[in-house]
Protein backbone atom coordinates (compact mmCIF):
# COMPACT_ATOMS: atom_id res chain seq x y z
CA UNK A 1 0.00 0.00 0.00
CA UNK A 2 1.54 3.07 -0.83
CA UNK A 3 1.31 6.54 1.11
CA UNK A 4 -1.40 8.30 -0.97
CA UNK A 5 -3.65 5.15 -1.05
CA UNK A 6 -3.48 4.81 2.54
CA UNK A 7 -6.67 5.66 4.95
CA UNK A 8 -5.02 8.00 7.61
CA UNK A 9 -7.77 8.79 10.32
CA UNK A 10 -5.76 11.53 12.46
CA UNK A 11 -7.20 12.30 15.57
CA UNK A 12 -8.74 16.27 15.51
CA UNK A 13 -6.95 18.45 17.84
CA UNK A 14 -9.92 20.62 19.52
CA UNK A 15 -7.61 22.68 21.82
CA UNK A 16 -4.27 22.58 23.68
CA UNK A 17 -4.67 23.97 27.61
CA UNK A 18 -1.47 25.06 29.73
CA UNK A 19 -1.75 23.10 32.91
CA UNK A 20 -1.44 24.96 36.05
CA UNK A 21 2.49 24.76 36.55
CA UNK A 22 5.14 26.39 36.56
CA UNK A 23 7.74 26.77 33.12
CA UNK A 24 10.80 25.19 33.30
CA UNK A 25 13.63 26.90 31.61
CA UNK A 26 16.55 24.53 30.52
CA UNK A 27 19.77 27.14 30.01
CA UNK A 28 22.00 23.63 28.84
CA UNK A 29 19.14 23.56 26.07
CA UNK A 30 18.01 27.27 25.76
CA UNK A 31 14.25 25.92 26.17
CA UNK A 32 11.66 26.45 27.90
CA UNK A 33 9.31 23.48 28.35
CA UNK A 34 5.68 24.22 29.57
CA UNK A 35 3.09 21.23 30.61
CA UNK A 36 0.52 21.19 28.40
CA UNK A 37 -2.32 18.85 27.83
CA UNK A 38 -3.62 18.33 24.27
CA UNK A 39 -7.64 17.84 23.97
CA UNK A 40 -9.05 16.17 20.77
CA UNK A 41 -12.81 16.32 19.74
CA UNK A 42 -13.32 12.41 20.38
CA UNK A 43 -13.33 13.40 24.33
CA UNK A 44 -9.68 11.87 24.44
CA UNK A 45 -6.50 14.11 26.36
CA UNK A 46 -2.84 13.95 26.27
CA UNK A 47 -0.44 15.40 28.38
CA UNK A 48 2.81 16.40 26.66
CA UNK A 49 4.97 19.61 26.97
CA UNK A 50 5.13 22.85 24.71
CA UNK A 51 9.04 23.33 23.69
CA UNK A 52 9.65 26.98 23.10
CA UNK A 53 13.26 28.43 21.63
CA UNK A 54 13.83 31.77 22.69
CA UNK A 55 12.62 33.70 19.54
CA UNK A 56 9.51 31.60 20.34
CA UNK A 57 9.10 32.34 24.09
CA UNK A 58 9.57 35.82 23.18
CA UNK A 59 6.61 35.68 20.25
CA UNK A 60 4.39 34.04 23.06
CA UNK A 61 5.14 36.78 25.53
CA UNK A 62 4.19 39.43 23.02
CA UNK A 63 1.00 37.97 22.07
CA UNK A 64 -0.11 37.14 25.54
CA UNK A 65 0.88 40.82 26.96
CA UNK A 66 -1.56 41.86 23.89
CA UNK A 67 -4.15 39.65 24.48
CA UNK A 68 -4.51 40.92 28.51
CA UNK A 69 -4.58 44.36 27.24
CA UNK A 70 -7.52 43.71 24.63
CA UNK A 71 -8.68 42.00 27.48
CA UNK A 72 -8.49 44.96 29.94
CA UNK A 73 -9.68 47.03 27.36
CA UNK A 74 -12.97 45.22 26.57
CA UNK A 75 -13.88 45.15 30.26
CA UNK A 76 -13.37 48.29 30.74
CA UNK A 77 -15.28 49.33 27.70
CA UNK A 78 -18.23 46.53 28.72
CA UNK A 79 -17.94 47.95 32.36
CA UNK A 80 -16.90 44.66 34.26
Amino acid sequence: MTHSSAAVHLPMVECVVPLQRDARYDHAAERTRMAVEVRFRDGRAFRTELVLDPGQMHAAAVQLDRAIAARGRARSAGGQ
